[in-house]
């Protein structure tokens, strides 16, 4: 919350619930400094307390998925302040974020998720790392689904006979024309 409470500097930390947590309403129109003598509102929302913290390291914002394909999605999320770089993580839709495949440490503010399984849900969030002081909440999620994928066919197979993948191919092709549509081909 504050940065050495116990030696009184109530100055905030960087990622304090205190930051942007006050109500304007309250804030007198001749006040236009904290205690410091720096900007009283620093972002949208005044900050509880004293004290206003200048360098804030924001949670990123509009994350979507704008390119999906059979095996891969693209994600894209806004630039935040305080971002030395951003992880994300992703999961089947509906699951926890504790099971997700978390990618650690991405330079930019795009990155595609590659080896996803056809015709799938899943949610996707992204958080800041901000320099030297941990990391921000994970984002809200964007969810997409994969494309439909090819239905494969080999009469040797010898996975799951689900036509998910060479491995798990239909063993019998009427099985794959049954499931087969325009988004959807079989590959025998």
């Amino acid at each position: 919350l504050f940065t050495d409470g116990l030696n009184n500097d109530f100055t905030l930390q960087p990622l304090s619930p205190a930051i942007n947590y006050g109500d304007n309403a309250y804030l007198s129109s001749s006040i236009t400094e904290d205690l410091n003598g720096d900007v009283r509102i620093y972002d949208t929302t005044i900050d509880a307390g004293a004290y206003e913290a200048s360098t804030v390291c924001t949670t990123p914002l509009n994350l979507q998925s704008p390119v999906v394909s059979i095996y891969a999605a693209d994600l894209t999320w806004d630039i935040t302040n305080g971002a030395t770089d951003y992880d994300i993580a992703y999961v089947l839709s509906g699951q926890p974020i504790g099971s997700a495949t978390i990618v650690n440490n991405i330079a930019a503010n795009t990155y595609t998720i590659t080896g996803l399984l056809p015709s799938t849900s899943y949610d996707a969030y992204v958080r800041t790392n901000c320099s030297g002081i941990g990391t921000t909440p994970w984002s809200t999620p964007v969810t997409f689904t994969t494309d439909d994928g090819p239905l494969y066919v080999n009469h040797a197979a010898t996975g799951a006979n689900n036509g998910a993948s060479w491995a798990d191919a239909f063993t019998n092709l009427q099985d794959a024309l049954a499931l087969a549509s325009a988004t959807k081909p079989v590959w025998v």
